[in-house]
């Protein structure tokens, strides 16, 4: 009997780079770049993908930037053939349709390459430093405290012992030694699943995976609240087929199989104070996170591999990253309360401080409804700004226009305090025993729709004035 062909997706980072240059969406830089002085900028300026084929030291390997810092190439990394403002109705409809299919292969693409004991060293790796310092006498911080290079654009997986369930998140490693790394998690799943394992008393796999499809890197977000899954359980929905995974070296993890390069290893759950060298919002203030590390095991890669760095600062594909980790998850929470939503976006340097939700109010509830759903998630976003459909939440002067129009501040104003939000310079740290630190947020909302359907006669006052034949005739059919 034959054997049965498997089928499954091919699509990958270089693939995905391909189809970014054939549509014009694409950077490639010939020039030599350092990792320690140059890198960081010039990433941070790369609207577009932008491929990096010369890197000091590190002649055999490539470095990327800038996959998804928009919505052309958001859309085109999830297969979607949409306009800007349908991206995250896209995203969020997909991700609703529950776990998709991987495929476990052997013979992967990331296995061209093996290194283990001293031979796996990071290194080999072409790792950034990401932040420039600053001193903060008051905290015991110099400058040279942020000067650590950071795998930045890695998704961590880890499985729970008992379940054998994997988690996916994405992480910030600070490399400390040739073999050893401080990680952040953002994840309470994944805090009980190292939790777990210390109950257990056993040591913790970990793997990092650096330059996948970015499709990969988006779902790797997205924990499903009413399915026990990882994120990589929902990728075929975008790649229109089975992702394929593969068995690590030293780690009963699974990971996927076209990623160009993976780091495994095993946490030491002892943690110590962690800088970041990353701020949400854009602002200096310092966060510090108590943190735990890994022990690398093991390093696979490709033949030349493209190493995928995502410049933290200071509004780059990190932040593009956390809006597609909101932004969708609000557009679900919303619609699943029964409210009218079309779109709902984060300004990319507010950093999950700032959320536009576009939506239609069909009663005077529906914003009260809506603030209350947003506020009610773990770290709210500070502002939340509610603008009607006829509004471009792309567009910050169609913006302006409604909050200079459309809100009397005497009635539109909502306001929440102490709330725990994302850290930044306004808030103030509080101590909560046990060494958790939290921060206070007070957050507000500005209503800036119309009003609503059951009020019509007010809502057509406030209809925007029209150019006699708009829509009907365009200035470009008329110079061709």
């Amino acid at each position: 009997m034959a054997k049965k062909e498997i089928i499954y997706s091919t699509a990958d980072l270089r693939s995905f780079l391909d189809d970014a240059q054939r549509n014009g969406l694409f950077l490639r830089v010939d020039k030599t770049v350092n990792i320690d002085t140059e890198v960081a900028t010039l990433c941070a300026q790369a609207y577009w993908p932008t491929l990096f084929r010369s890197v000091e030291d590190y002649w055999n390997c490539l470095l990327v930037d800038g996959l998804t810092r928009n919505r052309n190439t958001q859309a085109m990394a999830l297969g979607l053939d949409c306009a800007a403002s349908d991206v995250v109705p896209g995203f969020a409809e997909k991700m609703s349709q529950g776990p998709g299919e991987t495929v476990t292969i052997d013979n992967a693409p990331v296995k061209e390459i093996i290194w283990r004991d001293d031979d796996a060293s990071l290194n080999r790796l072409p790792v950034p430093i990401p932040t420039e310092g600053k001193n903060f006498p008051k905290m015991n911080i110099i400058a040279e405290d942020f000067m650590s290079p950071v795998i930045s654009g890695a998704i961590a997986i880890v499985k729970h012992p008992v379940t054998g369930v994997q988690a996916t998140f994405q992480t910030m490693a600070k490399v400390v030694g040739d073999y050893r790394a401080q990680f952040t998690i953002n994840s309470e799943k994944v805090q009980d699943i190292l939790k777990a394992w210390s109950d257990m008393d056993q040591p913790c796999p970990i793997a990092l995976v650096i330059g996948c499809h970015p499709a990969i890197e988006l779902c790797a977000q997205f924990e499903d609240p009413a399915h026990d899954t990882c994120g990589m359980d929902y990728v075929s929905h975008f790649l229109g087929a089975p992702l394929p995974l593969t068995t690590c070296e030293t780690a009963d993890l699974q990971v996927p199989a076209t990623a160009e390069i993976v780091i495994e290893g095993i946490i030491d759950q002892r943690r110590e104070p962690y800088l970041h060298q990353s701020s949400p919002c854009g602002t200096f203030a310092p966060i510090v996170s108590m943190e735990p590390f890994f022990d690398v095991t093991a390093l696979t890669s490709r033949e030349n591999p493209i190493y995928r760095h995502m410049q933290p600062n200071p509004a780059t594909d990190y932040h593009a990253a956390m809006e597609l980790r909101l932004a969708p998850a609000v557009y679900m929470l919303l619609t699943d309360v029964g409210l009218t939503v079309h779109d709902v976006a984060m300004p990319t340097k507010t950093g999950g401080s700032c959320l536009i939700v576009q939506m239609t109010t069909h009663s005077a509830d529906d914003i009260k409804t809506a603030y209350n759903t947003i506020s009610g998630i773990k770290q709210p976003p500070r502002l939340v700004i509610f603008v009607d459909e006829d509004i471009d939440i792309y567009d910050l002067h169609d913006i302006v226009f409604a909050l200079s129009t459309r809100c009397d501040p005497a009635e539109d104003l909502r306001h929440k305090q102490d709330m725990t939000g994302i850290p930044d310079a306004i808030n103030t740290l509080i101590n909560a025993g046990g060494g958790i630190e939290i921060l206070p947020n007070n957050c507000w909302a500005i209503d800036a729709t119309k009003p609503p359907l059951d009020n019509p006669d007010r809502r057509r006052e406030f209809d925007r004035i029209q150019a006699r034949g708009e829509g009907l005739f365009f200035l470009e059919d008329y110079v061709k």
